[in-house]
């Protein structure tokens, strides 16, 4: 798609225009799945209850296999203790390092431009696009 014959304005207002038919058509879509996404969950639920009644981990019928299984997430509840243990263990791979933004910005303004050490930066050029002002 060659562009290079609107002018900056134009590019303004079309891309405004998209973004806008997109936010729409989003909202839309959202509120169509909300409905069959409320049902799914009642679905759930009620072969739950069958399940537990029948004191089963599924159920093999015409209309498909119901089965029930279970899945684990953790989350940190107390991270000194979470980090006393990796350091006193050396378990380093019980958790997946990621440096927070806030801090490493806050650390960067605070230490004349300095990242904390092990941390490299990557900026990723981003084009935004306000409406014109009235």
């Amino acid at each position: 798609m060659d562009l290079s014959q609107y002018t900056e304005s134009q590019l303004a207002e079309w891309y405004i225009n998209n973004r806008n038919w997109l936010a729409d058509r989003k909202a839309d879509y959202e509120a169509t799945i909300a409905d069959v996404e409320n049902t799914q969950a009642e679905l759930e639920t009620e072969m739950q209850k069958r399940l537990n009644a029948a004191d089963a981990t599924s159920f093999r019928t015409k209309g498909g296999t119901i089965v029930a299984s279970d899945r684990v997430t953790y989350n940190v509840e107390d991270r000194a203790a979470f980090g006393k243990f990796i350091i006193e263990s050396g378990a380093w791979e019980a958790t997946q390092l990621r440096p927070a933004k806030d801090f490493v910005e806050d650390y960067v303004r605070e230490n004349n431009g300095q990242l904390p050490a092990g941390v490299a930066a990557y900026t990723k050029k981003t084009i935004s696009v306000k409406k014109p002002t009235k």
